[in-house]
């Protein structure tokens, strides 16, 4: 961007003399240069419907890139598959005066596959075009027709990203008769302007000069902060499958009856079924067994193809294949829960820690990328794509957010539960036997529960020994050491992780002279203490959680206390915190114990948070000092 004002200074020179003089850089606002690593000179996309499951997409766009940073470094990448297929696609360059560098030729549309990280195989594809050129800024015009023949949701449009300004955006609806959609049009008041063309309802929005947004780590909900439109029909059809999405209980029957009669097992899985089940006494303990058989025996595998992206493979295939997407393994789930006697409903939900789209009760645009179950008799969540998952525990990525239940009455919008400092918590053993020299031999016992328990959860299924002992040792601040005995505990049945290990640490003290300086609290220092930057947006702190920490540190036989860390307590919005010494002989024991919540914390209110920070890390950091008797 340094260079950007320098460029701008020597550009009416020559600019008289470009293909496209509208594209010069010096024609862009300088209102519209501040804090924009990209500028949309032009943005218009309508899309042309014919009927529920029939429609033309045509986009026009004009980007001038600033800065290597920008959003639009990637290829410029147009989505298709079975139901949409490019019909045409072209770009240009041209330079900062908006001279024509080049048009991008057929053979530069390059043609590949879009599996998804979690898929092994789909039919999505993409054609895209590098558009890369080194000289900034510059300017790129690109546009693309796509025929779609299978629609269930109308594009979004997608005014600006982060660091993007916009000149002018257009999004344009054409309908015929019968056609009626639902828009929400986020940060912007405006309505569609409506006329008749060619038998059809045309309605279009319109806005102009858009100033680009900041990003800064930790927004609670970035795509808020963001002008976006959403748009939802009346009528779609897929495949020959036609729904309703007037609402979310309409969307729910289509989703119902497009599964319906996929979950019948075979009589071998039913015999496997009442074997496992029928002695046992309560449905908590039916539905522990089944997931638990279930996670055993089936593996995760995405498998997206045609109408499959909507539509689950039935439970035999689950059966015979030992694999399934979400979709395919919570059916599968539903149909041995179904066959013990337990009513079950599959659920839609986005699972991410940074949601693109709140699903909200009174708007029905399906924003959902996974599959979960829910049993209301006992109000029981299951997630059936992990092997390893205590039963009735979603995580963090799909904790307190609005799902859509599938149920034979249609969908219901319900919240996942939520965890707090109760359900996410540490509680740890510390005895530390420290010599002469400084060197110590430590010995922890660690419980961890809830959100925190989930990444040691992961790695002690997934890890070699050799791989967890380093990873234990990147995790903590302690000095070089070795890990002698290391143990995990994973419970089967509850989100409850404990870890137990020996360190020798050579240098787990620092001598001078006579004196020994102990850090008390090595293995459980605070260190997240927030940026001094200006905050703009509110911070989210996402994780509620309790740290409670016992630390024994047994002192050489020839050492006296010199100096003792103060006992201290700091209680605050933001959570607790508070250490207390006692000494019995030779023996330092230290009660510590975190409270973090989980808050939004506005900007006026930033550094108040970084303080509350500050303070702990620095009491964290107190040192024993004890001085060696002569032996």
């Amino acid at each position: 961007m340094k260079n950007i004002f320098f460029i701008l200074c020597l550009l009416p020179l020559s600019m008289w003399a470009t293909d496209k003089p509208e594209y010069a850089v010096t024609r862009i606002d300088t209102a519209l240069l501040k804090d924009a690593y990209a500028v949309v000179r032009v943005s218009n996309k309508i899309f042309n419907v014919d009927s529920p499951g029939e429609a033309t997409e045509y986009v026009k766009k004009v980007v001038t890139r600033l800065s290597e940073n920008d959003p639009y470094y990637e290829d410029l990448v147009v989505s298709y598959n079975v139901y949409a297929k490019v019909k045409k696609i072209s770009a240009t360059l041209y330079d900062a005066y908006g001279n024509k560098i080049r048009e991008v030729k057929k053979k530069e549309i390059f043609d590949r596959s879009a599996v998804s990280s979690f898929s092994i195989y789909e039919d999505d594809r993409v054609k895209y075009i590098d558009l890369t050129y080194g000289v900034y800024p510059y300017t790129i015009e690109y546009e693309y027709e796509v025929v779609h023949n299978g629609i269930m949701l109308y594009p979004t449009w997608n005014v600006q990203y982060f660091h993007t300004s916009v000149e002018q955006s257009s999004y344009q609806l054409h309908l015929p008769n019968g056609i009626e959609v639902k828009s929400r049009i986020q940060n912007l008041a405006i309505q569609p302007k409506k006329k008749l063309e060619d038998g059809k309802e045309v309605w279009t929005w319109q806005t102009k000069d858009l100033k680009a947004k900041k990003y800064q780590s930790g927004m609670p909900t970035p795509f808020k902060e963001l002008v976006r439109g959403y748009f939802t029909p009346n009528q779609f059809e897929v495949a020959g499958y036609q729904g309703d999405m007037t609402s979310w209980q309409a969307y729910g029957e289509f989703m119902y009856e497009l599964n319906k009669g996929r979950d019948q097992l075979s009589p071998s899985m039913q015999k496997v079924v009442h074997d496992l089940t029928d002695g046992l006494d309560s449905d908590v303990e039916k539905i522990n067994v089944l997931y638990r058989y279930l996670q055993q025996n089936m593996r995760y595998v995405s498998v997206q193809l045609g109408i499959g992206g909507w539509q689950t493979f039935d439970a035999n295939y689950v059966e015979a294949n030992k694999y399934g997407d979400c979709k395919a393994l919570s059916n599968f789930m539903k149909s041995m829960l179904k066959e013990a006697g337990i009513e079950s409903n599959a659920t839609l939900i986005y699972a991410s820690s940074n949601l693109p789209f709140e699903v909200s009760s009174d708007f029905s645009f399906p924003m959902f990328n996974h599959m979960i179950l829910h049993i209301p008799q006992e109000d029981y969540w299951l997630e059936c794509t992990s092997n390893y998952a205590p039963p009735n525990y979603l995580g963090s990525s799909s904790e307190n957010r609005n799902v859509l239940l599938i149920t034979p009455k249609g969908g219901k919008i319900v919240k996942t539960p939520e965890m707090g400092i109760t359900q996410n918590q540490k509680q740890s053993k510390t005895h530390i036997t420290i010599n002469p020299k400084g060197e110590a031999v430590l010995k922890n016992h660690i419980t961890y529960t809830g959100a925190l328990q989930e990444r040691l959860r992961y790695q002690s299924k997934t890890y070699t020994e050799k791989e967890l002992k380093d990873a234990l040792l990147e995790q903590s601040d302690l000095p070089m050491s070795e890990i002698n005995n290391l143990n995990f505990e994973t419970s089967e049945t509850m989100p409850t992780v404990a870890v137990e290990y020996e360190l020798n640490i050579p240098r787990y003290a620092s001598k001078a002279g006579k004196r020994l300086f102990i850090p008390f609290n090595m293995v459980n220092l605070y260190s997240d203490i927030p940026t001094s930057a200006a905050r703009i947006y509110p911070l989210k702190v996402d994780v509620a959680y309790t740290k409670q920490d016992t630390i024994l540190i047994d002192l050489p036989a020839i050492t006296t206390i010199e100096s003792l860390p103060k006992s201290f307590e700091l209680k605050s919005d933001f959570g607790a915190y508070s250490i207390d010494f006692q000494v019995n002989d030779k023996q330092i024991q230290c009660l510590r114990r975190l409270v973090i919540h989980k808050m939004v914390i506005q900007p006026d209110r930033y550094e108040e948070w970084r303080k509350f920070c500050q303070q702990v890390a620095k009491k964290d950091k107190a040192k024993i000092v004890v001085k060696i008797s002569q032996a």
